[in-house]
């Protein structure tokens, strides 16, 4: 999508009648989430793939983000000097084929940039024509919560050549993460018993990104959300039934970069890990032959790998297995405290 080339200063600023609207055929398909899995390893603790079974009271939450419908689009275009040239709002049911045709300036090079199932009346003030870049874009956040996550926008990209009637298949991508965490435990250990009572999510952000951070930041340098305490929120207690519950979570993404001195998966722990890492929290009580009940908390970072890396991509899936079958003093994942 774009608009005709033309001589012109420096200076000058560019007028919407130097720009031939045309119509574009445009597909857009959302993308299935991708799946970023975890090494194997045997530890007291650990993190693998594994078969997730979805529990039915989470299905129709599960479906509005895996499988969505399409309602609404917001389109900006911008020219080959990254500069925006139109925004615009189109509402629309997506019929069987995800397709229909819009209206957007020809270009022998343009940047448009798609985000679905926004509000009929939303307009990304702060972005104005013929002013706003892409770098604008890119700075933009907006809030998060919980429970709007199911309602999430997708985005997609598309960057080239726009002429009349031409044919595009934009993917679209969501604008959250997914974890995955099947929880299985011996109650009996060799030195004791151990009940688990909760788990929890806890340092998620409140904020997100409609573009896509991982094209241009570089967590290690540059974290996104900063490092406040106030971008951050802990999703609620979950009880814990029985060994072999599975637990899923869909979150903004959280990139916190990598600790590259961590070599082994004990680690991954809160001394290791950067302030803000998203992690989930299992609690529950250990009796050792005898002695009064001690509260247990282990501790699980999710990441690309299960030692340096903490990194939560969106349209990412994060499935791990955790499964305890001892309870170590030296592992840093795991604490113990007096039940009081």
């Amino acid at each position: 999508m774009g608009f005709l080339s033309c001589e012109k200063d420096q200076e000058e600023i560019v007028q919407p009648d130097r720009y031939k609207q045309i119509k574009v055929n445009l597909t857009l398909p959302a993308s299935t989430i991708s799946c970023s899995e975890t090494k194997t390893t045997q530890e007291s603790v650990c993190f693998s793939l594994g078969d997730i079974h979805t529990r039915s009271e989470e299905t129709e939450k599960i479906e509005a983000i895996e499988n969505p419908t399409i309602e609404g689009l917001y389109v900006l275009q911008f020219n080959d000097n990254n500069t925006l040239i139109r925004k615009t709002n189109f509402q629309y049911k997506n019929p069987d084929d995800d397709s229909f045709t819009f209206t957007l300036y020809e270009s022998d090079n343009t940047t448009l940039f798609f985000i679905a199932n926004l509000p009929e009346d939303f307009d990304m003030a702060e972005l104005e024509e013929y002013s706003a870049t892409i770098d604008d874009l890119k700075n933009i956040s907006f809030p998060r919560e919980e429970a709007s996550l199911y309602q999430s926008p997708l985005t997609g990209k598309y960057e080239g050549r726009l002429k009349e009637n031409m044919p595009l298949n934009i993917e679209l991508e969501r604008t959250v993460s997914k974890l995955l965490l099947t929880l299985s435990y011996e109650e009996n250990l060799s030195n004791g018993d151990l009940k688990i009572n909760s788990i929890q999510l806890k340092c998620v952000p409140i904020i997100s990104t409609y573009y896509n951070s991982k094209e241009f930041r570089n967590p290690d340098r540059n974290p996104y959300p900063e490092e406040k305490d106030e971008l951050f929120t802990d999703y609620g207690l979950q009880n814990v039934s029985a060994s072999g519950d599975t637990f899923i979570w869909y979150m903004p993404e959280n990139l916190q970069g990598s600790k590259y001195n961590i070599t082994d998966q004990t680690m991954k722990n809160k001394m290791y890990a950067h302030s803000h890492s998203t992690y989930i929290e299992i609690t529950g009580e250990y009796t050792e032959n005898g002695n009064p009940s001690q509260k247990v908390t282990i501790r699980v970072y999710p990441g690309e790998n299960n030692t340096t890396d903490f990194n939560i991509y969106r349209n990412t899936s994060y499935p791990m297995k955790v499964n305890i079958t001892n309870l170590d003093p030296s592992d840093g994942r795991i604490t113990f405290n007096a039940i009081i």
